[in-house]
């Protein structure tokens, strides 16, 4: 730190203690996340959520193939965003925007003007921290 002259004031803030009412350690966020619902995406195989229809837990930038049928509706869950991939293995440059949020779609056909079947997709919280990159 530099030294200070007469006409400047300095701020420290020490860190947060165990003892103060706003500190958040990781042992609080880990106890907060096991009673959160796990959050999963909801793929059927008919437009208007009709057919068969499959419930799968997601996680964060994990890439999954699509059900081999499935391709009519999609539905992320709720505070993600979800990108579909036209390839399996979620390829780079054969995504969507990315921008698919709950409720999701009742027909990725119309959605996306795509005549052919998605190949895998991923999901990611939706960007809540700033400075969080970009898709």
């Amino acid at each position: 730190m530099p030294p200070m002259s007469d006409n400047q004031t300095w701020m420290i803030t020490p860190p947060l203690t165990p003892d103060d009412a706003d500190y958040v350690d990781e042992s609080d966020f880990a106890r907060l996340a096991k009673r959160s619902p796990p959050a999963g995406s909801y793929i059927c195989d008919g437009t208007n959520w009709a057919g068969n229809c499959k419930w799968t837990a997601v996680r964060d930038y994990q890439c999954f193939d699509y059900p081999a049928n499935a391709a009519s509706s999609f539905g992320p869950p709720q505070a993600w965003q979800c990108k579909i991939f036209y390839s399996k293995g979620c390829a780079p440059g054969t995504g969507t925007d990315g921008k698919l949020t709950y409720p999701g779609t009742a027909n990725l056909r119309a959605t996306y003007n795509r005549i052919d079947k998605p190949g895998s997709y991923m999901c990611r919280m939706c960007n809540t921290v700033p400075g969080d990159h970009p898709w």
